[in-house]
């Protein structure tokens, strides 16, 4: 037997007037049917999380967005920085440029002093090629003693092997070298343990390799350095009979009224915000109060209090506010970073020196600051939805208070 066509389905329902409506009448009926009798619409909700979502009806949420926030427990200072928390945690930044995991690691192999890699059941080798400065010095630093480690150095990724550097044989924790003149990549391997190793041998290590003749401690690799170290940040959609869905949010930051912002549903982060970490290596001119450097040049046009880990952002002429930091451009659109610092460090090279030995420590200035053109890029998308009745979109997060804005469907009634 055929199946129903809707005008058998109408007759059928004695719904016959619906043959008598004009088309909005129509469309505005059977969303009645569809949703129950009442028809539905899009419902915004803005505010400080947690939000409720009310007379919800099943449905895929449209959008929820979080915007970023920034917090400082004091005012910092040179002698005591002071976290920089987002809401996934505090900032911290890692100078490791060796990410070792499963991909990178190529177990059962070592690289000879004529550059040749060869089989050993012993060894293990980073596949990747490291960018590095030529002239430069590099410590390789390792969790636990090993047999034996080596640097070798290219000058090109993957071709023009130059020289291995060994260490001596038993009980290495790390490794210096410096870099030839033409020198652009470098690689390393070890013996653990002059026995059979594994992929689990390797990774039980803690491997750290950071410019500079000191090894610090370890952290992990990130891209582009700066992480949260913190409780990554959970956003639930709870329904009345407590049935949850979860999310997770990236890295959300602000300045004043500039702000990161994430829409959860579909992953796209327009990014508001820049970071900065200081090497010492900036150059800098002379303030009539201090030091400023042109380093940065993406900043939005204006003057900020910027956020910094070792310094008190203000926006006014900074100084007003000794060990103070001025993000700003000037008439002619040039970005400037100005440091308010000359009653502590009087000279170039003093407050160079303090931001090199920052950094060298793993505790390096960060400037947070305004971007002067947004981007944007793709994160995970999360499906979440609604159920009938009531909802509600909480947070836990390393920041407080969190907001939200959330677009979903609800009944009529609840307009």
């Amino acid at each position: 037997m055929k199946g129903l066509t809707l005008t058998e389905i109408l007759v059928k329902r004695g719904t016959f007037p619906y043959f008598r409506m004009s088309a909005p009448e129509r469309a505005l009926w059977l969303t009645k049917v569809i949703s129950g009798g009442s028809a539905a619409i899009i419902k915004t909700i803005t505010g400080s999380a947690p939000l409720t979502l009310t007379n919800a009806v099943h449905h895929a949420i449209r959008s929820l967005t979080q915007t970023g926030k920034c917090t400082q427990s004091t005012t910092p200072t040179p002698d005591a920085p002071v976290d920089i928390v987002c809401n996934n945690g505090a900032l911290r930044f890692s100078a490791n440029m060796a990410n070792v995991n499963e991909q990178t690691a190529k177990v059962g192999w070592y690289i000879s002093a004529q550059g040749q890699e060869l089989e050993s059941p012993y060894n293990w080798i980073y596949n990747a090629y490291i960018p590095v400065e030529p002239n430069t010095k590099y410590t390789l630093s390792m969790s636990a003693p090993v047999y034996y480690v080596t640097i070798s150095e290219y000058v090109g990724e993957g071709s023009g092997f130059y020289r291995r550097n060994a260490g001596t044989t038993g009980g290495n924790t790390s490794l210096t070298i410096t870099t030839g003149t033409n020198t652009h990549y470098i690689r390393f391997g070890a013996n653990l343990i002059s026995t059979d190793i594994t992929l689990a041998d390797v990774l039980a290590i803690n491997w750290m390799l950071n410019e500079g003749d000191t090894a610090i401690p370890y952290a992990p690799y990130v891209v582009g350095g700066v992480y949260a170290d913190g409780t990554p940040e959970t956003l639930t959609i709870t329904d009345e009979d407590s049935n949850t869905q979860t999310a997770s949010v990236v890295n959300l930051f602000a300045v004043g009224d500039y702000k990161d912002e994430q829409e959860i549903i579909s992953g796209l982060v327009n990014r508001k915000i820049g970071l900065y970490v200081f090497t010492g290596t900036e150059e800098f001119i002379a303030g009539n109060y201090g030091w400023i450097t042109e380093a940065v040049q993406n900043q939005a046009a204006g003057s900020y209090a910027a956020i910094c880990t070792h310094f008190a952002g203000t926006a006014s002429s900074p100084q007003s506010s000794n060990n103070g930091v001025r993000v700003y451009r000037t008439t002619g659109g040039v970005g400037r970073i100005y440091f308010a610092v000359n009653a502590t460090y009087t000279t170039k090279e003093a407050f160079q020196a303090f931001l090199a030995a920052q950094y060298a420590a793993g505790n390096p200035v960060i400037v947070v600051y305004p971007l002067a053109e947004p981007y944007t890029e793709q994160t995970t998308a999360h499906a979440l939805r609604t159920t009938e009745g009531t909802n509600t979109v909480s947070v836990t997060s390393n920041v407080d208070p969190v907001t939200l804005e959330v677009k979903y469907k609800a009944k009529a009634e609840a307009a």
